[in-house]
């Protein structure tokens, strides 16, 4: 593979834990024990994600957007906290005010991605996390318009002002493309939060063949079907040399 493959995704996987991970696990990861903190819940949905930052503490201000319309935000219930709404791309918040935006599978449906992530570096403290999730190898759900590749999205986040700091192997490719054509069989589901079959298997063979902690999440993440990212405010050179547009519409 180029140097700019592994220059773009290299420094992001981590050599600790050869694990699968979730977008809520990593962003309780990210927060640890700091308080006082404003949280972005971009793509809010039916809001399941207050009860998320409730959990992990309660001096946590929550905030939540999302478009006006969508099978999760039609679905959404709850009146206990205040939900913004916004067109996609412009995000109805002050420049450098959140410390943590939360994205759990939401740029798969996003028209114009670059421009929200643009946004996104705008609204996020230079101290801030990105932290979510997005779908890489996931069929067609819920009106999504692609899939984003781990040298794609670290790409795109530069072009935006964002840079890489962690990318994690969520759920595997093959589970979710076996659960959609399953018709979503429930028998699937617990692979959400317990290691799906194949990452059982990468992470076994990987031990068995001597490959490093990093060598089996970077084998995970190829075959990933949600990728786990964190990113941080990049310096503005990083951003420039990114040159790279992604993608913009649907059409």
């Amino acid at each position: 593979m180029s140097d700019d493959y592994w220059n773009t995704v290299g420094p992001a996987i981590p050599g600790d834990v050869a694990e699968q991970y979730t977008s809520h696990r990593l962003v309780r990861e990210v927060i640890g024990s700091r308080r006082a903190l404003k949280i972005l819940d971009l793509g809010a949905g039916d809001g399941r994600a207050v009860d998320l930052f409730a959990s992990i503490n309660q001096n946590l201000t929550y905030y939540g957007v999302d478009i006006e319309v969508s099978p999760e935000v039609a679905s959404r219930s709850r009146a206990d906290v205040q939900f913004e709404t916004f067109n996609g791309t412009d995000l109805p918040y002050d420049a450098e005010f959140f410390d943590i935006i939360f994205s759990h599978q939401v740029f798969e449906h996003v028209a114009n991605p670059l421009k929200l992530l643009m946004d996104v570096r705008r609204v996020l403290k230079p101290s801030g996390s990105f932290v979510g999730s997005v779908s890489q190898l996931e069929p067609y759900h819920s009106f999504s318009l692609w899939n984003f590749t781990i040298y794609g999205f670290g790409k795109i986040l530069l072009s935006a002002g964002l840079k890489l700091e962690q990318l994690r192997p969520g759920i595997d490719g093959p589970t979710l493309i076996m659960r959609s054509a399953s018709n979503r069989d429930q028998r699937y589901s617990k692979f959400f939060g317990a290691t799906s079959p194949l990452n059982q298997r990468l992470i076994r063979k990987g031990g068995k063949a001597g490959m490093s902690t990093k060598q089996i999440n970077h084998r995970m993440l190829q075959y990933a079907g949600h990728i786990c990212f964190v990113a941080t405010p990049a310096e503005t050179n990083e951003a420039v040399a990114a040159n790279v547009s992604g993608p913009e519409s649907p059409v």
